[in-house]
C-alpha cells in the first residue's frame, strides 16, 4: 500500500460525486485525508461516503447545491 501521505488532513470537495469531483475525492481519501463531500444527491452522497470510509477515513457528506449564492 501507498504511503498515506495527508493523513489527518480535511479536504473539501464540491460536487464530489460524479465525474472530476469523485475521482478527486476518492483519491484525497486514498492518501490519508478525510472528506466533507458537498453535492446535490442523497443517494449519491451516501454511496460515496461509504466508499471513502472503505479506506479507513472519514466523509462528512453534505447535501447542498452551490448555485445559488
Amino acid at each position: 500500500m501507498e504511503e498515506r501521505k495527508l493523513e489527518g488532513k480535511v479536504g473539501v470537495v464540491i460536487g464530489a460525486t460524479r465525474g472530476i469531483g469523485r475521482a478527486i475525492a476518492l483519491r484525497m481519501a486514498q492518501l490519508g485525508m478525510n472528506i466533507t463531500a458537498v453535492a446535490r444527491k442523497e443517494e449519491e452522497l451516501s454511496q460515496l461516503a461509504r466508499d471513502i470510509e472503505s479506506l479507513d477515513v472519514t466523509c462528512f457528506p453534505i447535501r447542498a447545491s452551490v448555485t445559488h449564492y
